[in-house]
């Protein structure tokens, strides 16, 4: 059973959070500290934490006591509770946020907690406090202020809605699943976009403390616990649970026998110090900006900055910038968190875009993408993606680039490094370099020409046609026999069309015929368009090709990928900048191969029955343009992907404007 400890400070005697509510016309006023019997508590499954928050000063109703368990707690109140909670006192500057006034009754509250890092804006310019606050976003705040970190990261699969879970909330369901403080509904849901009510609010934080203790005697020997007094905490202390400590606690702790069993969770006041060489704990979790001496098996550190010193086999970076002075066995940092190591570690996974500077040895490495790593020390062996960089002064048995655009630089030395991606850049020293990625880019660019394919529309030949070299019918070719299927090339509007006939030795034809003689498929010839050529491909084609441009830029149609590829560059040198996927023509009127260059610009083209826009013309009346819109501007018809248009080139909207905006004069092969 829980046990319920009363307030005996008005730490919180001016609660505007979540007893002075507006909607019922409520004027914002101060209540003297009530006690648990002056409320009336609903007999259901609310009913002992709305005791327990009451107990705690975490909840006061409005004049009459009413606590509106059911109605919906808002951004500006949420904060302001976890603010009294944790007894912070640094405010921040919110005046970039326009729905925010320094008029506001939330304001200091909502200060609070920001310069605190427990919250931020729904954008740079607006923080929405009046708006509710929804389930997943306060289980984010619950993580970032008690430092409740995730076991794993797959925890919110477990909701029947997981994947509606926004990936910024993500980690924090994980956690509040995974150390099962949040259930879900009956149904198996969490309903993570849906506003919390303030009854739902305090079973949270029923769930999270058994006891929030004011004064070291009234910490118990089990439980979850939050100590928010400002006395000092004795240096002998046994817990079966965890302990939390707020910013109210005292500025410097010393520790010389403390065994709790699970958590020990420091959110104390900015620089604070705290020796812990006498801890022994499952996990330390530091939120607080400070120096901290231990020798923990976990450790995690989260807020803006610490210093720690000690050993630990475990150590995770979930927010902020670190230093870490010790030997550590797992190392991982969070996005977007830095630390700099001096000591060695077994192993490091750095996540995307975060920043490690190692002053020791290490074992294994993992660079996500974004990653850098400054490494004064010697690396057994490392991989890295996209974009991720290393800073050498020692020495790396084996290097694995996996993703484009790595940097390797400084003045160390790898044994081996192993490219499988573009665009690395070496300058550090290597003894054995092996480019896979050059080598089947060179592969696939020199044998573009036999790969690249284009869209064939077969037609059969209903009797005997007499081929001509041209649209006038004149200079005979031969007679292609009825009853063959050849490739319909074009039919434009009229009596004539353009075929390819392959003869029986092999040979091919491409002339023009009269329409008649024909029979062309009305079911739309689809191409493969989930096919996208290689890079190397591309590039190959067209400098194999030996194309050219007016301009910086070079365009290819693919008809049988059904893509529009942009090129940058010059004759032979092109490389690809851009890759979109369009709607060439129809089986009856399919887009002519060819090589224009773009000639003009239309705002839009209409047709009476439809419109389309950011229209291009390379080829008289054949030019790239949107898909197709009613005449009252709504979309008539969205696709790209397969062919189907009147011979054009259609495109989304924001492809057909990017062609658009390219220079006049731009090549354009159409194949």
């Amino acid at each position: 059973m829980k046990q319920y400890q009363k307030r005996l400070l008005p730490l919180l005697a001016l609660l505007l959070v979540l007893g002075c509510l507006m909607p019922d016309g409520l004027s914002l006023r101060v209540f003297s500290a009530p006690k648990a019997t002056d409320y009336v508590y609903p007999n259901d499954w609310s009913r002992p934490a709305l005791i327990f928050a009451v107990e705690n000063g975490i909840l006061m109703g409005d004049a009459n006591r009413d606590l509106k368990p059911a109605a919906n707690i808002t951004r500006a109140e949420t904060a302001a509770v976890m603010v009294r909670l944790l007894a912070v006192t640094k405010q921040s500057d919110l005046s970039r946020y326009s729905d925010v006034s320094t008029a506001d009754w939330f304001y200091k509250e909502l200060s609070y907690a920001v310069a605190a890092g427990l919250f931020s804006g729904i954008s740079d310019t607006r923080m929405e406090p009046n708006a509710p606050i929804t389930r997943e976003q306060i289980l984010v705040v619950l993580c970032r202020a008690f430092g409740i970190v995730p076991k794993g990261s797959e925890g919110y699969k477990g909701f029947t809605d997981g994947a509606s879970v926004s990936p910024y909330a993500r980690e924090a369901v994980s956690a509040m699943r995974d150390r099962g403080l949040v259930q879900g509904y009956k149904d198996g849901s969490l309903k993570p976009q849906a506003p919390i009510t303030r009854a739902e609010t305090a079973q949270l934080l029923y769930n999270l403390f058994d006891v929030i203790a004011d004064h070291p005697s009234r910490i118990p020997t089990k439980g979850r616990v939050l100590y928010r007094g400002k006395e000092p905490l004795p240096p002998v202390l046994k817990l079966e649970g965890s302990l939390f400590l707020s910013q109210g606690t005292a500025k410097t702790l010393t520790v010389e026998d403390w065994q709790i069993r699970d958590s020990l969770v420091l959110r104390m006041a900015e620089g604070a110090t705290a020796y812990l060489n006498g801890l022994t704990c499952e996990e330390l979790v530091l939120c607080s900006s400070g120096s901290f001496r231990a020798q923990v098996s976990t450790l995690w550190l989260a807020n803006e900055h610490s210093e720690f010193t000690g050993n630990a086999q475990h150590l995770g970076v979930l927010s902020g910038t670190h230093k870490a002075v010790g030997e550590y066995g797992k190392v991982r940092l969070s996005q977007k968190t830095a630390v700099t190591v001096e000591g060695s570690v077994s192993e490091l996974t750095a996540e995307r875009s975060s920043k490690t500077a190692l002053k020791g040895n290490c074992t294994t490495a993992h660079l996500a993408p974004y990653a850098r790593l400054a490494l004064e020390g010697d690396l057994d062996s490392l991989t890295m993606e996209a974009n991720s960089a290393l800073e050498l002064k020692g020495a790396v048995g084996s290097i694995t680039v996996n993703g484009a655009n790595v940097s390797l630089s400084g003045e160390g030395k790898a044994q081996t490094v192993t490219v499988y991606e573009e665009g690395v850049q070496i300058s550090i020293e290597v003894e054995q370099l092996q480019n896979i990625w050059e080598e089947n880019y060179r592969k696939e660019h020199d044998r573009a020409l036999e790969t690249v394919k284009t869209q064939v529309v077969p037609v059969k030949v209903l009797s005997d046609v007499r081929l001509y070299r041209n649209q006038n019918l004149t200079d005979y070719l031969l007679t292609v026999p009825g009853g063959v299927t050849v490739a319909n090339e074009w039919n434009p509007t009229g009596p004539v069309m353009r075929v390819t006939y392959t003869d029986e030795n092999g040979r091919k034809w491409t002339g023009w015929a009269e329409r008649w003689a024909f029979s062309i498929q009305s079911k739309t010839v689809t191409t493969d368009f989930s096919l996208d050529y290689s890079k190397a491909t591309k590039e190959g084609y067209v400098n194999l090709s030996g194309y050219e441009s007016n301009t910086e830029y070079l365009i290819w149609v693919s008809r049988y990928t059904q893509k529009v590829i942009v090129y940058q560059g010059q004759k032979g040198n092109w490389k690809v900048i851009k890759t979109m996927p369009c709607a060439t023509g129809a089986n009856s009127c399919p887009t002519p191969t060819g090589q224009y260059d773009l000639t003009a610009h239309r705002t839009v083209w209409d047709f009476d029955t439809y419109l389309v826009y950011k229209v291009t013309v390379y080829n008289g009346p054949f030019a790239f343009h949107t898909v197709t819109y009613k005449p009252n501007g709504s979309l008539l018809d969205g696709r790209v992907g397969q062919p189907l248009s009147h011979g054009c080139v259609r495109m989304l909207y924001e492809d057909s404007s990017y062609i658009y905006d390219l220079p006049l004069g731009t090549h354009v092969v159409i194949y």
